[in-house]
């Protein structure tokens, strides 16, 4: 089965959310990057080993207990019998299971540590004013529009926004600052600050 996605939309261009609000912190303008690498979706969202489960479990879940009641009913004395041992059949193995799976994590400390690297990003993006404008990819998206003006990356059409923050940790952006002149012809941006493979540039008004 295809995984596809639309284009993020939270209060785009053109909608009435976006035009009664604005300016205001916390939208993200509808977009496509019209040059560029475009903005990539998390690994968790591309993961499909456990993509499809949260609709899936409730469906496997109603069937067990159909099966259960009908099994019950059954004239045949062994499958019956079975029925009612199955239950707990069921519960033992997910407990087993559980281990091997992602929720077993809850149980490990290491699951409520912030690591280092995602302490040193919170840092450098705290380097951005509130209320600035700021272009954006998917990384730096979530921790900036409560605070920030947000465009997605390569939609602040007609707006040259103050930063530019890009998640770039596999290197897709190998010329950050040219990329940013691409999008915004003109203007110049400089390297404000990087880490752990976020690079956030501010843009530098004439002396």
């Amino acid at each position: 089965m295809g995984n596809t996605t639309g284009p993020t939309r939270v209060a785009g261009r053109g909608s009435p959310a976006y035009d009664d609000a604005r300016p205001r912190a916390g939208a993200v303008d509808d977009a496509r990057s019209p040059r560029g690498p475009p903005g990539r979706l998390p690994p968790s969202a591309a993961d499909k080993n456990g993509h499809y489960s949260a609709v899936l479990m409730p469906v496997v879940f109603l069937a067990l207990a159909d099966a259960l009641t009908s099994a019950r009913r059954s004239p045949r004395a062994w499958l019956s019998s079975y029925a009612a041992q199955l239950p707990a059949a069921v519960a033992a193995a997910g407990l087993a299971l559980t281990t091997s799976l992602p929720l077993a994590q809850l149980a490990e400390a290491g699951t409520y540590r912030k690591p280092a690297a995602v302490s040193g990003v919170e840092r450098l993006l705290a380097r951005i004013p509130d209320g600035a404008t700021v272009e954006a990819n998917i990384g730096p998206i979530s921790r900036l529009t409560s605070r920030c003006r947000v465009f997605w990356l390569g939609s602040a059409r007609g707006i040259t926004p103050e930063y530019i923050a890009l998640e770039n940790i596999d290197g897709g952006y190998s010329d950050p600052v040219g990329y940013a002149g691409e999008l915004h012809p003109g203007a110049a941006y400089a390297v404000a600050g990087k880490a752990n493979g976020y690079v956030v540039l501010e843009r530098r008004t004439a002396s």
